[in-house]
């Protein structure tokens, strides 16, 4: 039997203080397994704490053996607007670009090209931006994805099947972003076509829920690429949970709105791209049916019967007519013969 000895560690500090208790050191491989639990305050600041990642590993040693196994896991751990972890789809961390011009700053996060991993499908959000006169240095924002159905249909003054994609921002400085700046505004696109439909621009709208309930803003058309229409909103209150809303129109002639919310249509057609890249990846083979075969054949053996028919005609034909030149030329000799002896 082998007896495993294990040591955890968190950013590669032991996990033996205060606040952490372990399960099953020491004991059967075969029948155990080891864990423990951790109260994250001796290591996280909660009145602080915005997003980390933390590197989490397992030292698993056999001294009978004289060997040592080590397992990894990266954690990434942060506040979160949903109560339901199933419900983030993705989430984005990143810092500004941030331009300083007469004691005014510029801060921009490029939020943009940010597929989630889970559904396929891309972020709305593109780009955040705001000015302040106040210290930026650590500032960063946060965006959570999250599914439409966790909203809660009670609190919407919109249509919950209108709703493109629905998102948290939030920064680790709230204050500052909140409170000390002006001009926030936030960028994003939406697709032009999902499942067969063609989007409405005019029904594009950016809903913000604040302390009042849903807001709505009507975004202003930056350009379209043929693929997404992009829009910006500006002046925006503050950064709270968002929601893109937006309807497509169907032609009759390929079948009207089926009712679905846009965020599953979304993920349909994201469904429905992948299949078809796999379908183009089977060898398809059609067989020749046997009618076709039998009447090829057919058709090459009228062919062989008619050709030997036709040239027998000919030669037999050429035949009497050399056979009368021969005659013709016979009885000229013997004329022109004749009149010479005459003479």
């Amino acid at each position: 039997t082998l007896y495993s000895s294990y040591e955890w560690f968190i950013d590669g500090t032991p996990l033996n203080g205060s606040g952490v208790t372990l399960y099953n050191n020491n004991t059967d491989d075969s029948a155990h397994l080891s864990y423990c639990n951790v109260n994250t305050s001796q290591y996280i600041d909660q009145d602080d704490f915005f997003m980390d990642v933390y590197n989490i590993s397992a030292h698993v040693s056999n001294e009978s053996i004289g060997r040592t196994d080590v397992f990894f896991w990266e954690w990434t751990v942060t506040n979160s607007s949903a109560e339901d972890a199933d419900d983030i789809d993705q989430v984005i961390n990143t810092t500004p670009e941030v331009n300083e011009s007469g004691g005014e700053s510029y801060v921009r996060f490029n939020t943009s090209n940010k597929t989630s991993e889970k559904t396929g499908i891309e972020c709305s959000i593109d780009f955040v931006s705001f000015n302040t006169s106040n210290e930026t240095e650590g500032i960063q924002i946060k965006v959570e994805v999250l599914n439409a159905s966790a909203l809660n249909e009670s609190e919407l003054n919109f249509e919950k099947d209108s709703v493109y994609q629905y998102m948290d921002i939030s920064f680790n400085n709230e204050t500052l972003v909140n409170n000390g700046s002006e001009n926030r505004s936030i960028e994003f696109k939406v697709l032009n076509n999902v499942g067969g439909g063609s989007l409405l621009i005019d029904t594009v709208y950016l809903k913000h829920r604040g302390t009042s309930g849903w807001q709505s803003y009507e975004p202003e058309l930056l350009r379209n690429d043929g693929t997404y229409s992009y829009f910006i909103v500006r002046d925006i209150p503050g950064f709270s949970p968002f929601a893109v809303t937006a309807d497509y129109k169907y032609d009759s002639g390929s079948g009207s709105d089926d009712g679905l919310p846009a965020y599953l249509k979304l993920q349909m057609l994201q469904n429905r791209s992948q299949s078809t890249e796999e379908d183009l990846d089977e060898e398809i083979v059609t067989p020749e049916s046997e009618s076709e075969e039998d009447t090829t054949s057919d058709s090459a053996g009228q062919m062989t019967d008619d050709v030997p028919k036709s040239d027998e005609g000919d030669n037999i034909q050429n035949l009497f007519i050399g056979m009368g030149v021969l005659v013709l030329l016979t009885i000229l000799v013997i004329v022109f013969r004749k009149r010479q002896r005459e003479d």
